[in-house]
């Protein structure tokens, strides 16, 4: 899922044992179009890899 995302041009830090975990970083001030935006990239994201 973020390789599909980064195709998308939102860039995701993963962690965890399995890498299962998303570490999304934003600054409070971020924009909310911003948020958005990067919210409907992940749900994308999300969608995609699930038909993988």
């Amino acid at each position: 899922m973020r390789t599909e995302a980064l195709k998308r041009g939102l860039i995701l830090l993963t962690c965890g044992v399995y890498g299962n975990v998303i570490r999304f970083l934003a600054p409070i001030t971020i924009p909310d179009a911003h948020f958005a935006e990067a919210m409907e990239i992940l749900e994308q994201s999300v969608a995609a890899a699930r038909q993988s």
